[in-house]
């Protein structure tokens, strides 16, 4: 067989990868589901990420990088948090899954997501703004 006809079949062959799924299945994956336990709801709430809680999202830290790519926590709760104050939440928990970079035009590292009015050609529509 020549290199091209090689090359040619494993194209068509299916891949074989953590970071290959379908969207039903993520749900059922252990590195993509993170549901909080009550402890960590609370320590959460309280401004603090206790070790469990940490541990768990080195857990998806690694998911990230080396299992599905994408992970889903559940169980986080931000009623009665001013958008400063969830914006700050995310943040922290950002943090311990990587370093954040900006998100925005402006380089802010997070923005909301709303319809800034703007046209899909118009230049300052970027994303989902």
């Amino acid at each position: 067989m020549t290199e091209q006809a090689a090359t040619e079949r494993r194209a068509f062959e299916p891949l074989e990868h953590p970071a290959v799924w379908r969207g039903a299945e993520l749900l059922d994956r252990s590195d993509f589901l993170h549901e909080l336990s009550g402890p960590e709801r609370q320590q959460v709430r309280a401004g603090r990420l206790g070790d469990a809680f940490r541990e768990r999202l080195l857990g998806l830290r690694e998911s990230l990088e080396h299992g599905s790519g994408c992970g889903l926590v559940r169980g986080l709760d931000i009623s009665g948090l001013s958008e400063l104050e969830a914006g700050e939440l995310v943040l922290a928990i950002g943090r311990q899954l990587g370093t954040p970079v900006g998100q925005a035009a402006d380089g802010s590292l997070l923005f909301s997501v709303r319809d800034a009015g703007y046209a899909a050609d118009d230049p300052r529509s970027r994303g989902p703004n």
